[in-house]
């Protein structure tokens, strides 16, 4: 997401310098780079982090332990929902 947003700031830069651009084109691009950059500055400046509601999820914020349980958890749900009678495999193979 941050190189999309660094490549659109360079295109709208590039075309706000542009010799060739027109006033009103020049100015919409203007408006759209000063409020990507506004947005930027509020998500980043701050010195007061506050995490989302789903942060504690497992993911990239998650230790390898919690996720090695999660991971076996998983796995023990998965044999007991896939899990097939015995029955019909002796059924098959008679």
């Amino acid at each position: 997401m941050a190189g999309y947003v660094s490549l659109r700031i360079t295109r709208l830069r590039t075309l706000i310098e542009h010799p060739r651009t027109g006033d009103a084109e020049r100015a919409a691009a203007q408006e759209m780079l000063d409020r990507i950059l506004s947005k930027s500055r509020l998500r980043y400046g701050t010195d007061d982090r506050t995490y989302g509601t789903r942060h504690d999820r497992v993911g990239r914020h998650a230790g390898l332990s919690r996720i090695a349980d999660m991971i076996r958890d998983d796995i023990a749900l998965a044999r007991v929902v896939f899990s097939t009678p015995h029955s019909v495999w002796t059924a098959r193979g008679a």
